[in-house]
């Protein structure tokens, strides 16, 4: 089993494992910074500060899907079926797409804000923090479409530098917030809003100087609009029912249990976000395109390359498993001594969650295929009965378990869309084989 272990990881491409390491330094480097700023944090903030910090990042992820309609899934879809003049003017065609779309939508946002103040954040925000957090959305499409650039054309050292002097930005916009002007959960949003700035800079930097720009098009842009929403609309209702699995349930809980709980539960699934710092965002970085590009020197005959892909994903799976109940059990007392006394009661839930971003892991892994051959709709289907399954779980379980039942009811959806990916990837018609070369 080892020997057959050590051939795989011999044929992955240098520059695969390279990446992934630079991406995994990185990111441990940056948590390790917030490590350091984590009592500071926990005794600035009360649980139920957390709680509405919780729905401020929750929103800006789920607003932003909604108003860039799936744009940032066209790239992925054909990236790497074009030329690299072809991949600047699909750069700039999206663009300028989201930019009339996205305009239009804060207008109206900032517009209806009391709306979302009142519905969604139950009056705890102000006027002023609203519309922080709305820009922070429109903000959010332009930078995650610029580190998915990155991600594409391989720069990963410069990728992690750019994380780096962001974290350092954010982090110190928080701190004089957050202890001169005592702005509690105020300051990350700030901090938030500072280091989507300073991104969005460096993506203008960047597009100037490597000369997208002479590839801009404005109307020519503007009359793809349709096809390029047509076939990203699909995959917004990917990222809603995704959102739906992973947060749905702080509002559960808000509504069921107290912003307290949510609060704690936020502080638990802060370490799936070292989860994706760690695996998933080196994984996308790394391992997700250099199989797109293998599936595509594979041509008609790719069912090589996907027992490959599955085989590296069942040794995955199971290593990181393994190491994380070997981490939980030696660095819980270093945890106890980190975290203050009012959030000990989080850390029983933090292998569960862990637990289900195992299963998010293994379901990427089998969406490797699905990517390939564009199959928007079989990922959206992959969705819905997880989705739903989770939002009825928690409402089932969250008024007698409370943070139990709402994480053992995320453990059980995310190992649900998991099983649906597998299936779903092994059972695609023959007929499909030629879809990732076509459109």
């Amino acid at each position: 089993m080892f020997n057959k272990f050590s051939s795989l990881l011999a044929k992955l491409n240098i520059t695969v494992l390279k990446q992934f390491l630079i991406y995994s330094s990185g990111a441990l480097f940056l948590r390790g910074v917030s490590v350091i700023l984590v009592p500071i944090y926990m005794r600035t903030l009360s649980p139920t500060d957390y709680g509405v910090l919780s729905l401020c990042y929750s929103f800006v992820c789920i607003a932003t899907a909604i108003i860039s309609m799936g744009l940032r899934h066209v790239l992925t879809f054909d990236y790497f079926h074009h030329t690299h003049d072809e991949q600047k003017k699909l750069i700039n065609e999206i663009l300028v797409i989201y930019t009339l779309i996205g305009t239009i939508a804060l207008a109206v946002a900032i517009a209806a804000r009391s709306f979302f103040i009142h519905y969604i954040f139950m009056d705890y925000l102000s006027d002023t923090l609203m519309i922080v957090v709305l820009c922070n959305t429109y903000l959010t499409f332009y930078a995650e479409l610029h580190d998915q650039l990155l991600q594409y054309t391989g720069r990963a050292l410069r990728m992690t530098i750019i994380n780096i002097i962001n974290a350092f930005i954010r982090i110190t916009v928080i701190l004089v917030l957050l202890l001169y002007f005592k702005a509690n959960f105020a300051s990350m949003v700030w901090g938030q809003w500072a280091g989507l700035v300073f991104v969005c800079c460096v993506g203008l930097y960047t597009y100037l100087t490597h000369g997208y720009h002479t590839h801009a098009h404005i109307k020519n842009s503007l009359k793809k609009t349709k096809e390029y929403i047509s076939r990203g609309a699909p995959l917004v209702p990917k990222v809603l029912l995704m959102w739906v699995l992973s947060g749905a349930d702080r509002w559960v809980l808000a509504r069921y249990s107290s912003m307290h709980d949510v609060g704690i539960y936020s502080v638990a699934d802060a370490f799936s976000y070292l989860f994706y710092l760690l695996i998933l965002m080196p994984w996308n970085g790394s391992y997700l395109p250099w199989m797109l590009r293998e599936l595509t020197h594979a041509k008609d005959d790719t069912r090589a390359i996907e027992q490959k892909n599955r085989t590296i994903m069942w040794y995955t799976m199971g290593g990181i498993s393994l190491l994380m109940i070997f981490c939980f059990i030696v660095f819980q007392p270093v945890l106890r001594w980190i975290i203050p006394a009012q959030y000990h009661e989080a850390l029983p839930y933090i292998l569960i969650i862990l637990f289900g971003q195992v299963f998010l892991l293994g379901a990427n892994f089998g969406s490797c295929i699905l990517q390939f051959r564009k199959q928007s709709y079989l990922m959206l289907g992959a969705l819905i009965v997880p989705s739903v399954l989770n939002v009825g779980l928690n409402i089932l379980l969250v008024p007698q378990y409370r943070l139990y039942g709402c994480t053992g009811a995320t453990l059980i959806s995310y190992a649900t869309y998991f099983g649906i990916i597998l299936w779903f990837s092994r059972h695609l018609p023959k007929t499909n084989e030629r879809a990732g070369k076509s459109s």
